[in-house]
């Protein structure tokens, strides 16, 4: 599949990226030479030079032969108009943009298709603020993941240290505790390294336990995992760039009370007459321990970095965990930052790259792939599919079919009831399957549950 990708900004290269490593040939066009070099020095793809809106540069760069147009840039413009040209000199392409104002973004998914063709709107910064809002909602969770329009849902739960299962083995948990057989465990996170879940696998404090529930199940499964669940009342943010003035827009139709710290007073008095009464707008840096304790960062429920500046987030981040902030967010798309995060205590991180590449990645794979969301470090991923009559796994019973060592059936949705898989089950043609895999598997988990993958 040949992909023209226009913009190589962080989610225009993190698509990129992934993209080549699926064995897609990419081709990308990026204005901005320092963009363009770090494309060049890191990926094997080609990069043209120029303006994505640009029809001669289209041309040069190959959109003719185009599989798939994605445009990324980060003004709405060159993105609807490059996918505007991609429709007349690539009819039969897919098109994908990425839109930022909200109202334009309101105004494609309306009309979608029928106005301006297509396939896909992404607009990272609303599925950032979906994201966020969804951790705020699920307290004490590191990760939220909703599959099977809602039936379905995967928790990050971390394991404290006075947890009972602390040192016990995955084998022993249902003898020795009846409430573990309420627990459907798809993965464990230690650190940097994504588990799958083997009886023989010995629990570690601060593990980050991802089960699967359903609604109905979910407030019971984040009790027993010692996840509070308190509802959150007061919110402190650091920005109001895009993705923080998505963030707002949410928290405050849900009617919480928010303090946002900004540097820049030109736009901290643009956005006075345009927030809430519930919000409070903060002339200030995010790194002033003075401000943050004056504003009472120890009595926030949630810290939320998400300034434009990547280190000054962290640092941000960092500081409002040592004031005593009681859950912190960090937005960023540097993987390298990572580790430092976690060092003090931070593991809940919200990229606009991965939020965003889960819904393109599901127009690239084959078979017939519902959605996927990549783990944040891209080395695994939970799929969901819908089984064709041709797939392999058909009428088998799992004890009799070797899924791939790196994989695990987490769940089937079969006529709108949650089949928990077990040895003696059976899957049929249209079950709704959700599976997490490490990134190296995928391919021969898609062999099994596609009847298109050779």
């Amino acid at each position: 599949m040949r992909i023209l990708i226009i913009g190589a900004g962080d989610i225009g290269y993190t698509i990129a990226s992934r993209l080549v490593s699926e064995g897609a040939e990419v081709v990308v066009v990026e204005s901005d030479p320092a963009r363009r070099q770090y494309c060049n020095n890191t990926l094997d793809l080609m990069v043209f030079d120029g303006n994505g809106s640009d029809p001669t540069i289209l041309k040069e760069a190959g959109i003719e032969v185009a599989d798939m147009v994605v445009a990324v840039t980060k003004q709405d413009e060159v993105n609807i108009t490059a996918c505007l040209l991609a429709k007349i000199l690539a009819p039969k392409s897919t098109r994908i943009a990425r839109i930022r104002n909200p109202e334009l973004s309101k105004l494609s998914a309306l009309y979608g298709i029928e106005a301006l063709d297509l396939a896909l709107t992404i607009h990272p910064e609303g599925l950032v603020a979906k994201k966020v809002s969804d951790l705020l909602n699920h307290d004490g969770a590191v990760d939220y993941i909703s599959f099977a329009d809602g039936m379905l849902n995967v928790l990050g739960i971390p394991v404290p240290k006075e947890s009972p299962i602390v040192g016990q083995k995955l084998m022993d948990l249902g003898q020795k505790y009846d409430w573990w057989h309420k627990i459907l465990l798809a993965a464990v996170q230690r650190g940097s390294e994504v588990l799958i879940p083997r009886g023989n696998l010995v629990i570690n404090a601060k593990d980050v336990l991802y089960t699967v529930t359903t609604q109905s199940s979910k407030s019971e499964v984040m009790a027993l995992l010692n996840c509070p669940g308190k509802e959150p009342k007061n919110i402190m943010m650091y920005g109001s760039n895009h993705v923080a003035r998505a963030i707002l827009d949410h928290l405050e139709k849900e009617g919480l009370a928010v303090k946002l710290i900004e540097p820049s007073m030109a736009r901290c008095e643009a956005l006075a007459d345009k927030v809430a009464s519930s919000t409070a707008i903060l002339h200030g840096e995010g790194t002033d321990e003075t401000l943050l304790k004056s504003e009472n960062i120890r009595g926030m429920d949630a810290f939320i970095a998400c300034s434009e500046e990547e280190e000054t987030n962290i640092l941000a981040a960092v500081l409002a965990k040592r004031l005593g902030a009681r859950s912190v967010i960090a937005v960023t798309n540097k993987l390298i930052f990572m580790p430092i995060l976690a060092a003090n205590g931070i593991n809940i991180a919200v990229s606009p790259s991965y939020t965003a590449i889960g819904s393109i990645l599901q127009f690239i794979r084959l078979g017939r792939v519902l959605s996927v969301q990549p783990f944040f470090d891209d080395s695994a991923e939970f799929i969901e599919f819908i089984v064709p009559e041709e797939a392999p796994i058909v009428g088998q019973e799992l004890r009799n079919f070797k899924l791939p060592h790196e994989s695990i059936l987490t769940s089937i949705v079969r006529r709108d009831e949650v089949v928990i898989p077990r040895g003696e089950t059976i899957i049929e043609a249209g079950d709704r399957v959700l599976v997490f895999t490490k990134r190296r598997a995928v391919h021969k988990v898609e062999q099994v549950f596609s009847a298109e993958v050779n």
